[in-house]
């Protein structure tokens, strides 16, 4: 009994944390939208590449992450009685012949309002490091991978290529992906 109660003390606790961050994001992102509004990119636009999105496909990167993140999805898992879904892409970002990989969480530990858990894992000195701050977003994928919330901007000024999620431009810094300030 007293295992029954520590689980759920540490799931409770958990779902406060997630919330915490979700509306910490999603404030920050939602002013920085109304800033950015010329930033929009329209869907039909030549210069960007929609990759495919798997949830089979690409077992390295795959085991990586369920190493990664092991101990989360377990917990999750039991707690929601549901398996994590983990949606991978994988592209050069930065142009260093080193595939990133874009990982999209499903469940309901990594989705709320305003979308769920986007993740981009960058090539730095031999291993794969997580870009911060996750991103909300959604991203309709079809059976076949396909989908249209999540681009590359095929012309780039920078150390890696701009990104388009759920049509607006991010451009990267330096260190993250981050919304242009105007």
């Amino acid at each position: 009994m007293d295992n029954y109660k520590i689980k759920t003390k540490k799931a409770i606790i958990f779902v406060i944390i997630c919330f915490l961050i979700e509306t910490h994001y999603s404030t920050n992102s939602s002013s920085e939208c109304i800033k950015t509004s010329q930033e929009k990119i329209s869907i039909n636009s030549g210069n960007i590449v929609w990759p495919l999105f798997s949830l089979t496909d690409y077992k390295q990167e795959r085991s990586l992450l369920r190493k990664i993140w092991r101990k989360d999805f377990d917990e999750m898992e039991l707690l929601f009685n549901e398996n994590v879904k983990v949606y991978i892409a994988s592209v050069d970002l930065c142009g260093n012949k080193y595939k990133e990989i874009i990982a999209y969480f499903i469940h309901p530990a990594y989705c709320g309002s305003h979308g769920c858990t986007l993740l981009i894992y960058k090539w730095v000195n031999r291993k794969f490091s997580l870009i911060d701050p996750p991103l909300l977003s959604f991203i309709d994928i079809d059976i076949e991978g396909n989908q249209r919330n999540f681009g590359v901007l095929t012309i780039t000024q920078r150390e890696c290529k701009d990104i388009v999620v759920n049509n607006t431009k991010r451009k990267w810094d330096g260190y993250k992906y981050t919304l242009e300030d105007k």
